[in-house]
């Protein structure tokens, strides 16, 4: 495209949108910036290092190259899925021990099933993993002691492995001590 074309568009342009005094100040402007060696570039904010940062750093173009994008490539910048995002404040806060705790309470009804959940209750999780049951009859507390390898191998494949470390079940009658959580 020669210079004349570049003019003429750039006069089409100026007459449709208006002041043509002003985009020539800013012509001139860019021009005299341009030979003092100022070249316009895009300055990375300051980024949050994490552990383990998803996807690549953001990709800062070269001098002359400041309005292209960070490229088709992956970025630290890109969204991420918010499960992805979740998992990562969980584990750098620290909750992960008191998230897996809940998710054997708030999962027991698909972890034992309906009719067990009915009659055998999370009576409490300690910090230790020792995972406490209430069995509503002496019948349901014998039932469950008797599958309680099932039991651990099903919330081990449900919740993973180490959340709960040990099984303790109680009946009807059985009143905590006091003091505990």
């Amino acid at each position: 495209m020669s210079r004349d074309a570049v003019a003429k568009a750039r006069l089409q342009a100026a007459k449709a949108n208006g002041d043509l005094v002003a985009l020539r100040a800013l012509h001139r402007v860019r021009e005299a910036a341009y030979k003092r060696g100022e070249i316009r570039q895009r300055t990375p904010r300051a980024v949050v290092e994490h552990e383990e940062p998803i996807g690549d750093l953001p990709w800062s173009p070269g001098a002359g190259l400041s309005d292209v994008g960070s490229g088709a490539r992956a970025s630290s910048r890109d969204p991420h899925p918010i499960g992805e995002l979740i998992d990562r404040m969980i584990r750098d806060r620290g909750w992960k021990e008191r998230v897996d705790v809940a998710a054997v309470v708030h999962r027991w009804d698909s972890i034992v099933g309906p009719q067990v959940a009915r009659h055998v209750v999370v009576d409490h999780f300690d910090d230790d993993g020792t995972l406490t049951l209430r069995a509503s009859s002496a019948s349901w507390e014998t039932q469950i002691r008797m599958l309680l390898g099932t039991l651990e191998a099903k919330i081990v494949s449900v919740i993973g492995p180490g959340v709960v470390t040990k099984i303790v079940i109680h009946g009807p009658g059985y009143h905590r001590p006091q003091g505990r959580n």
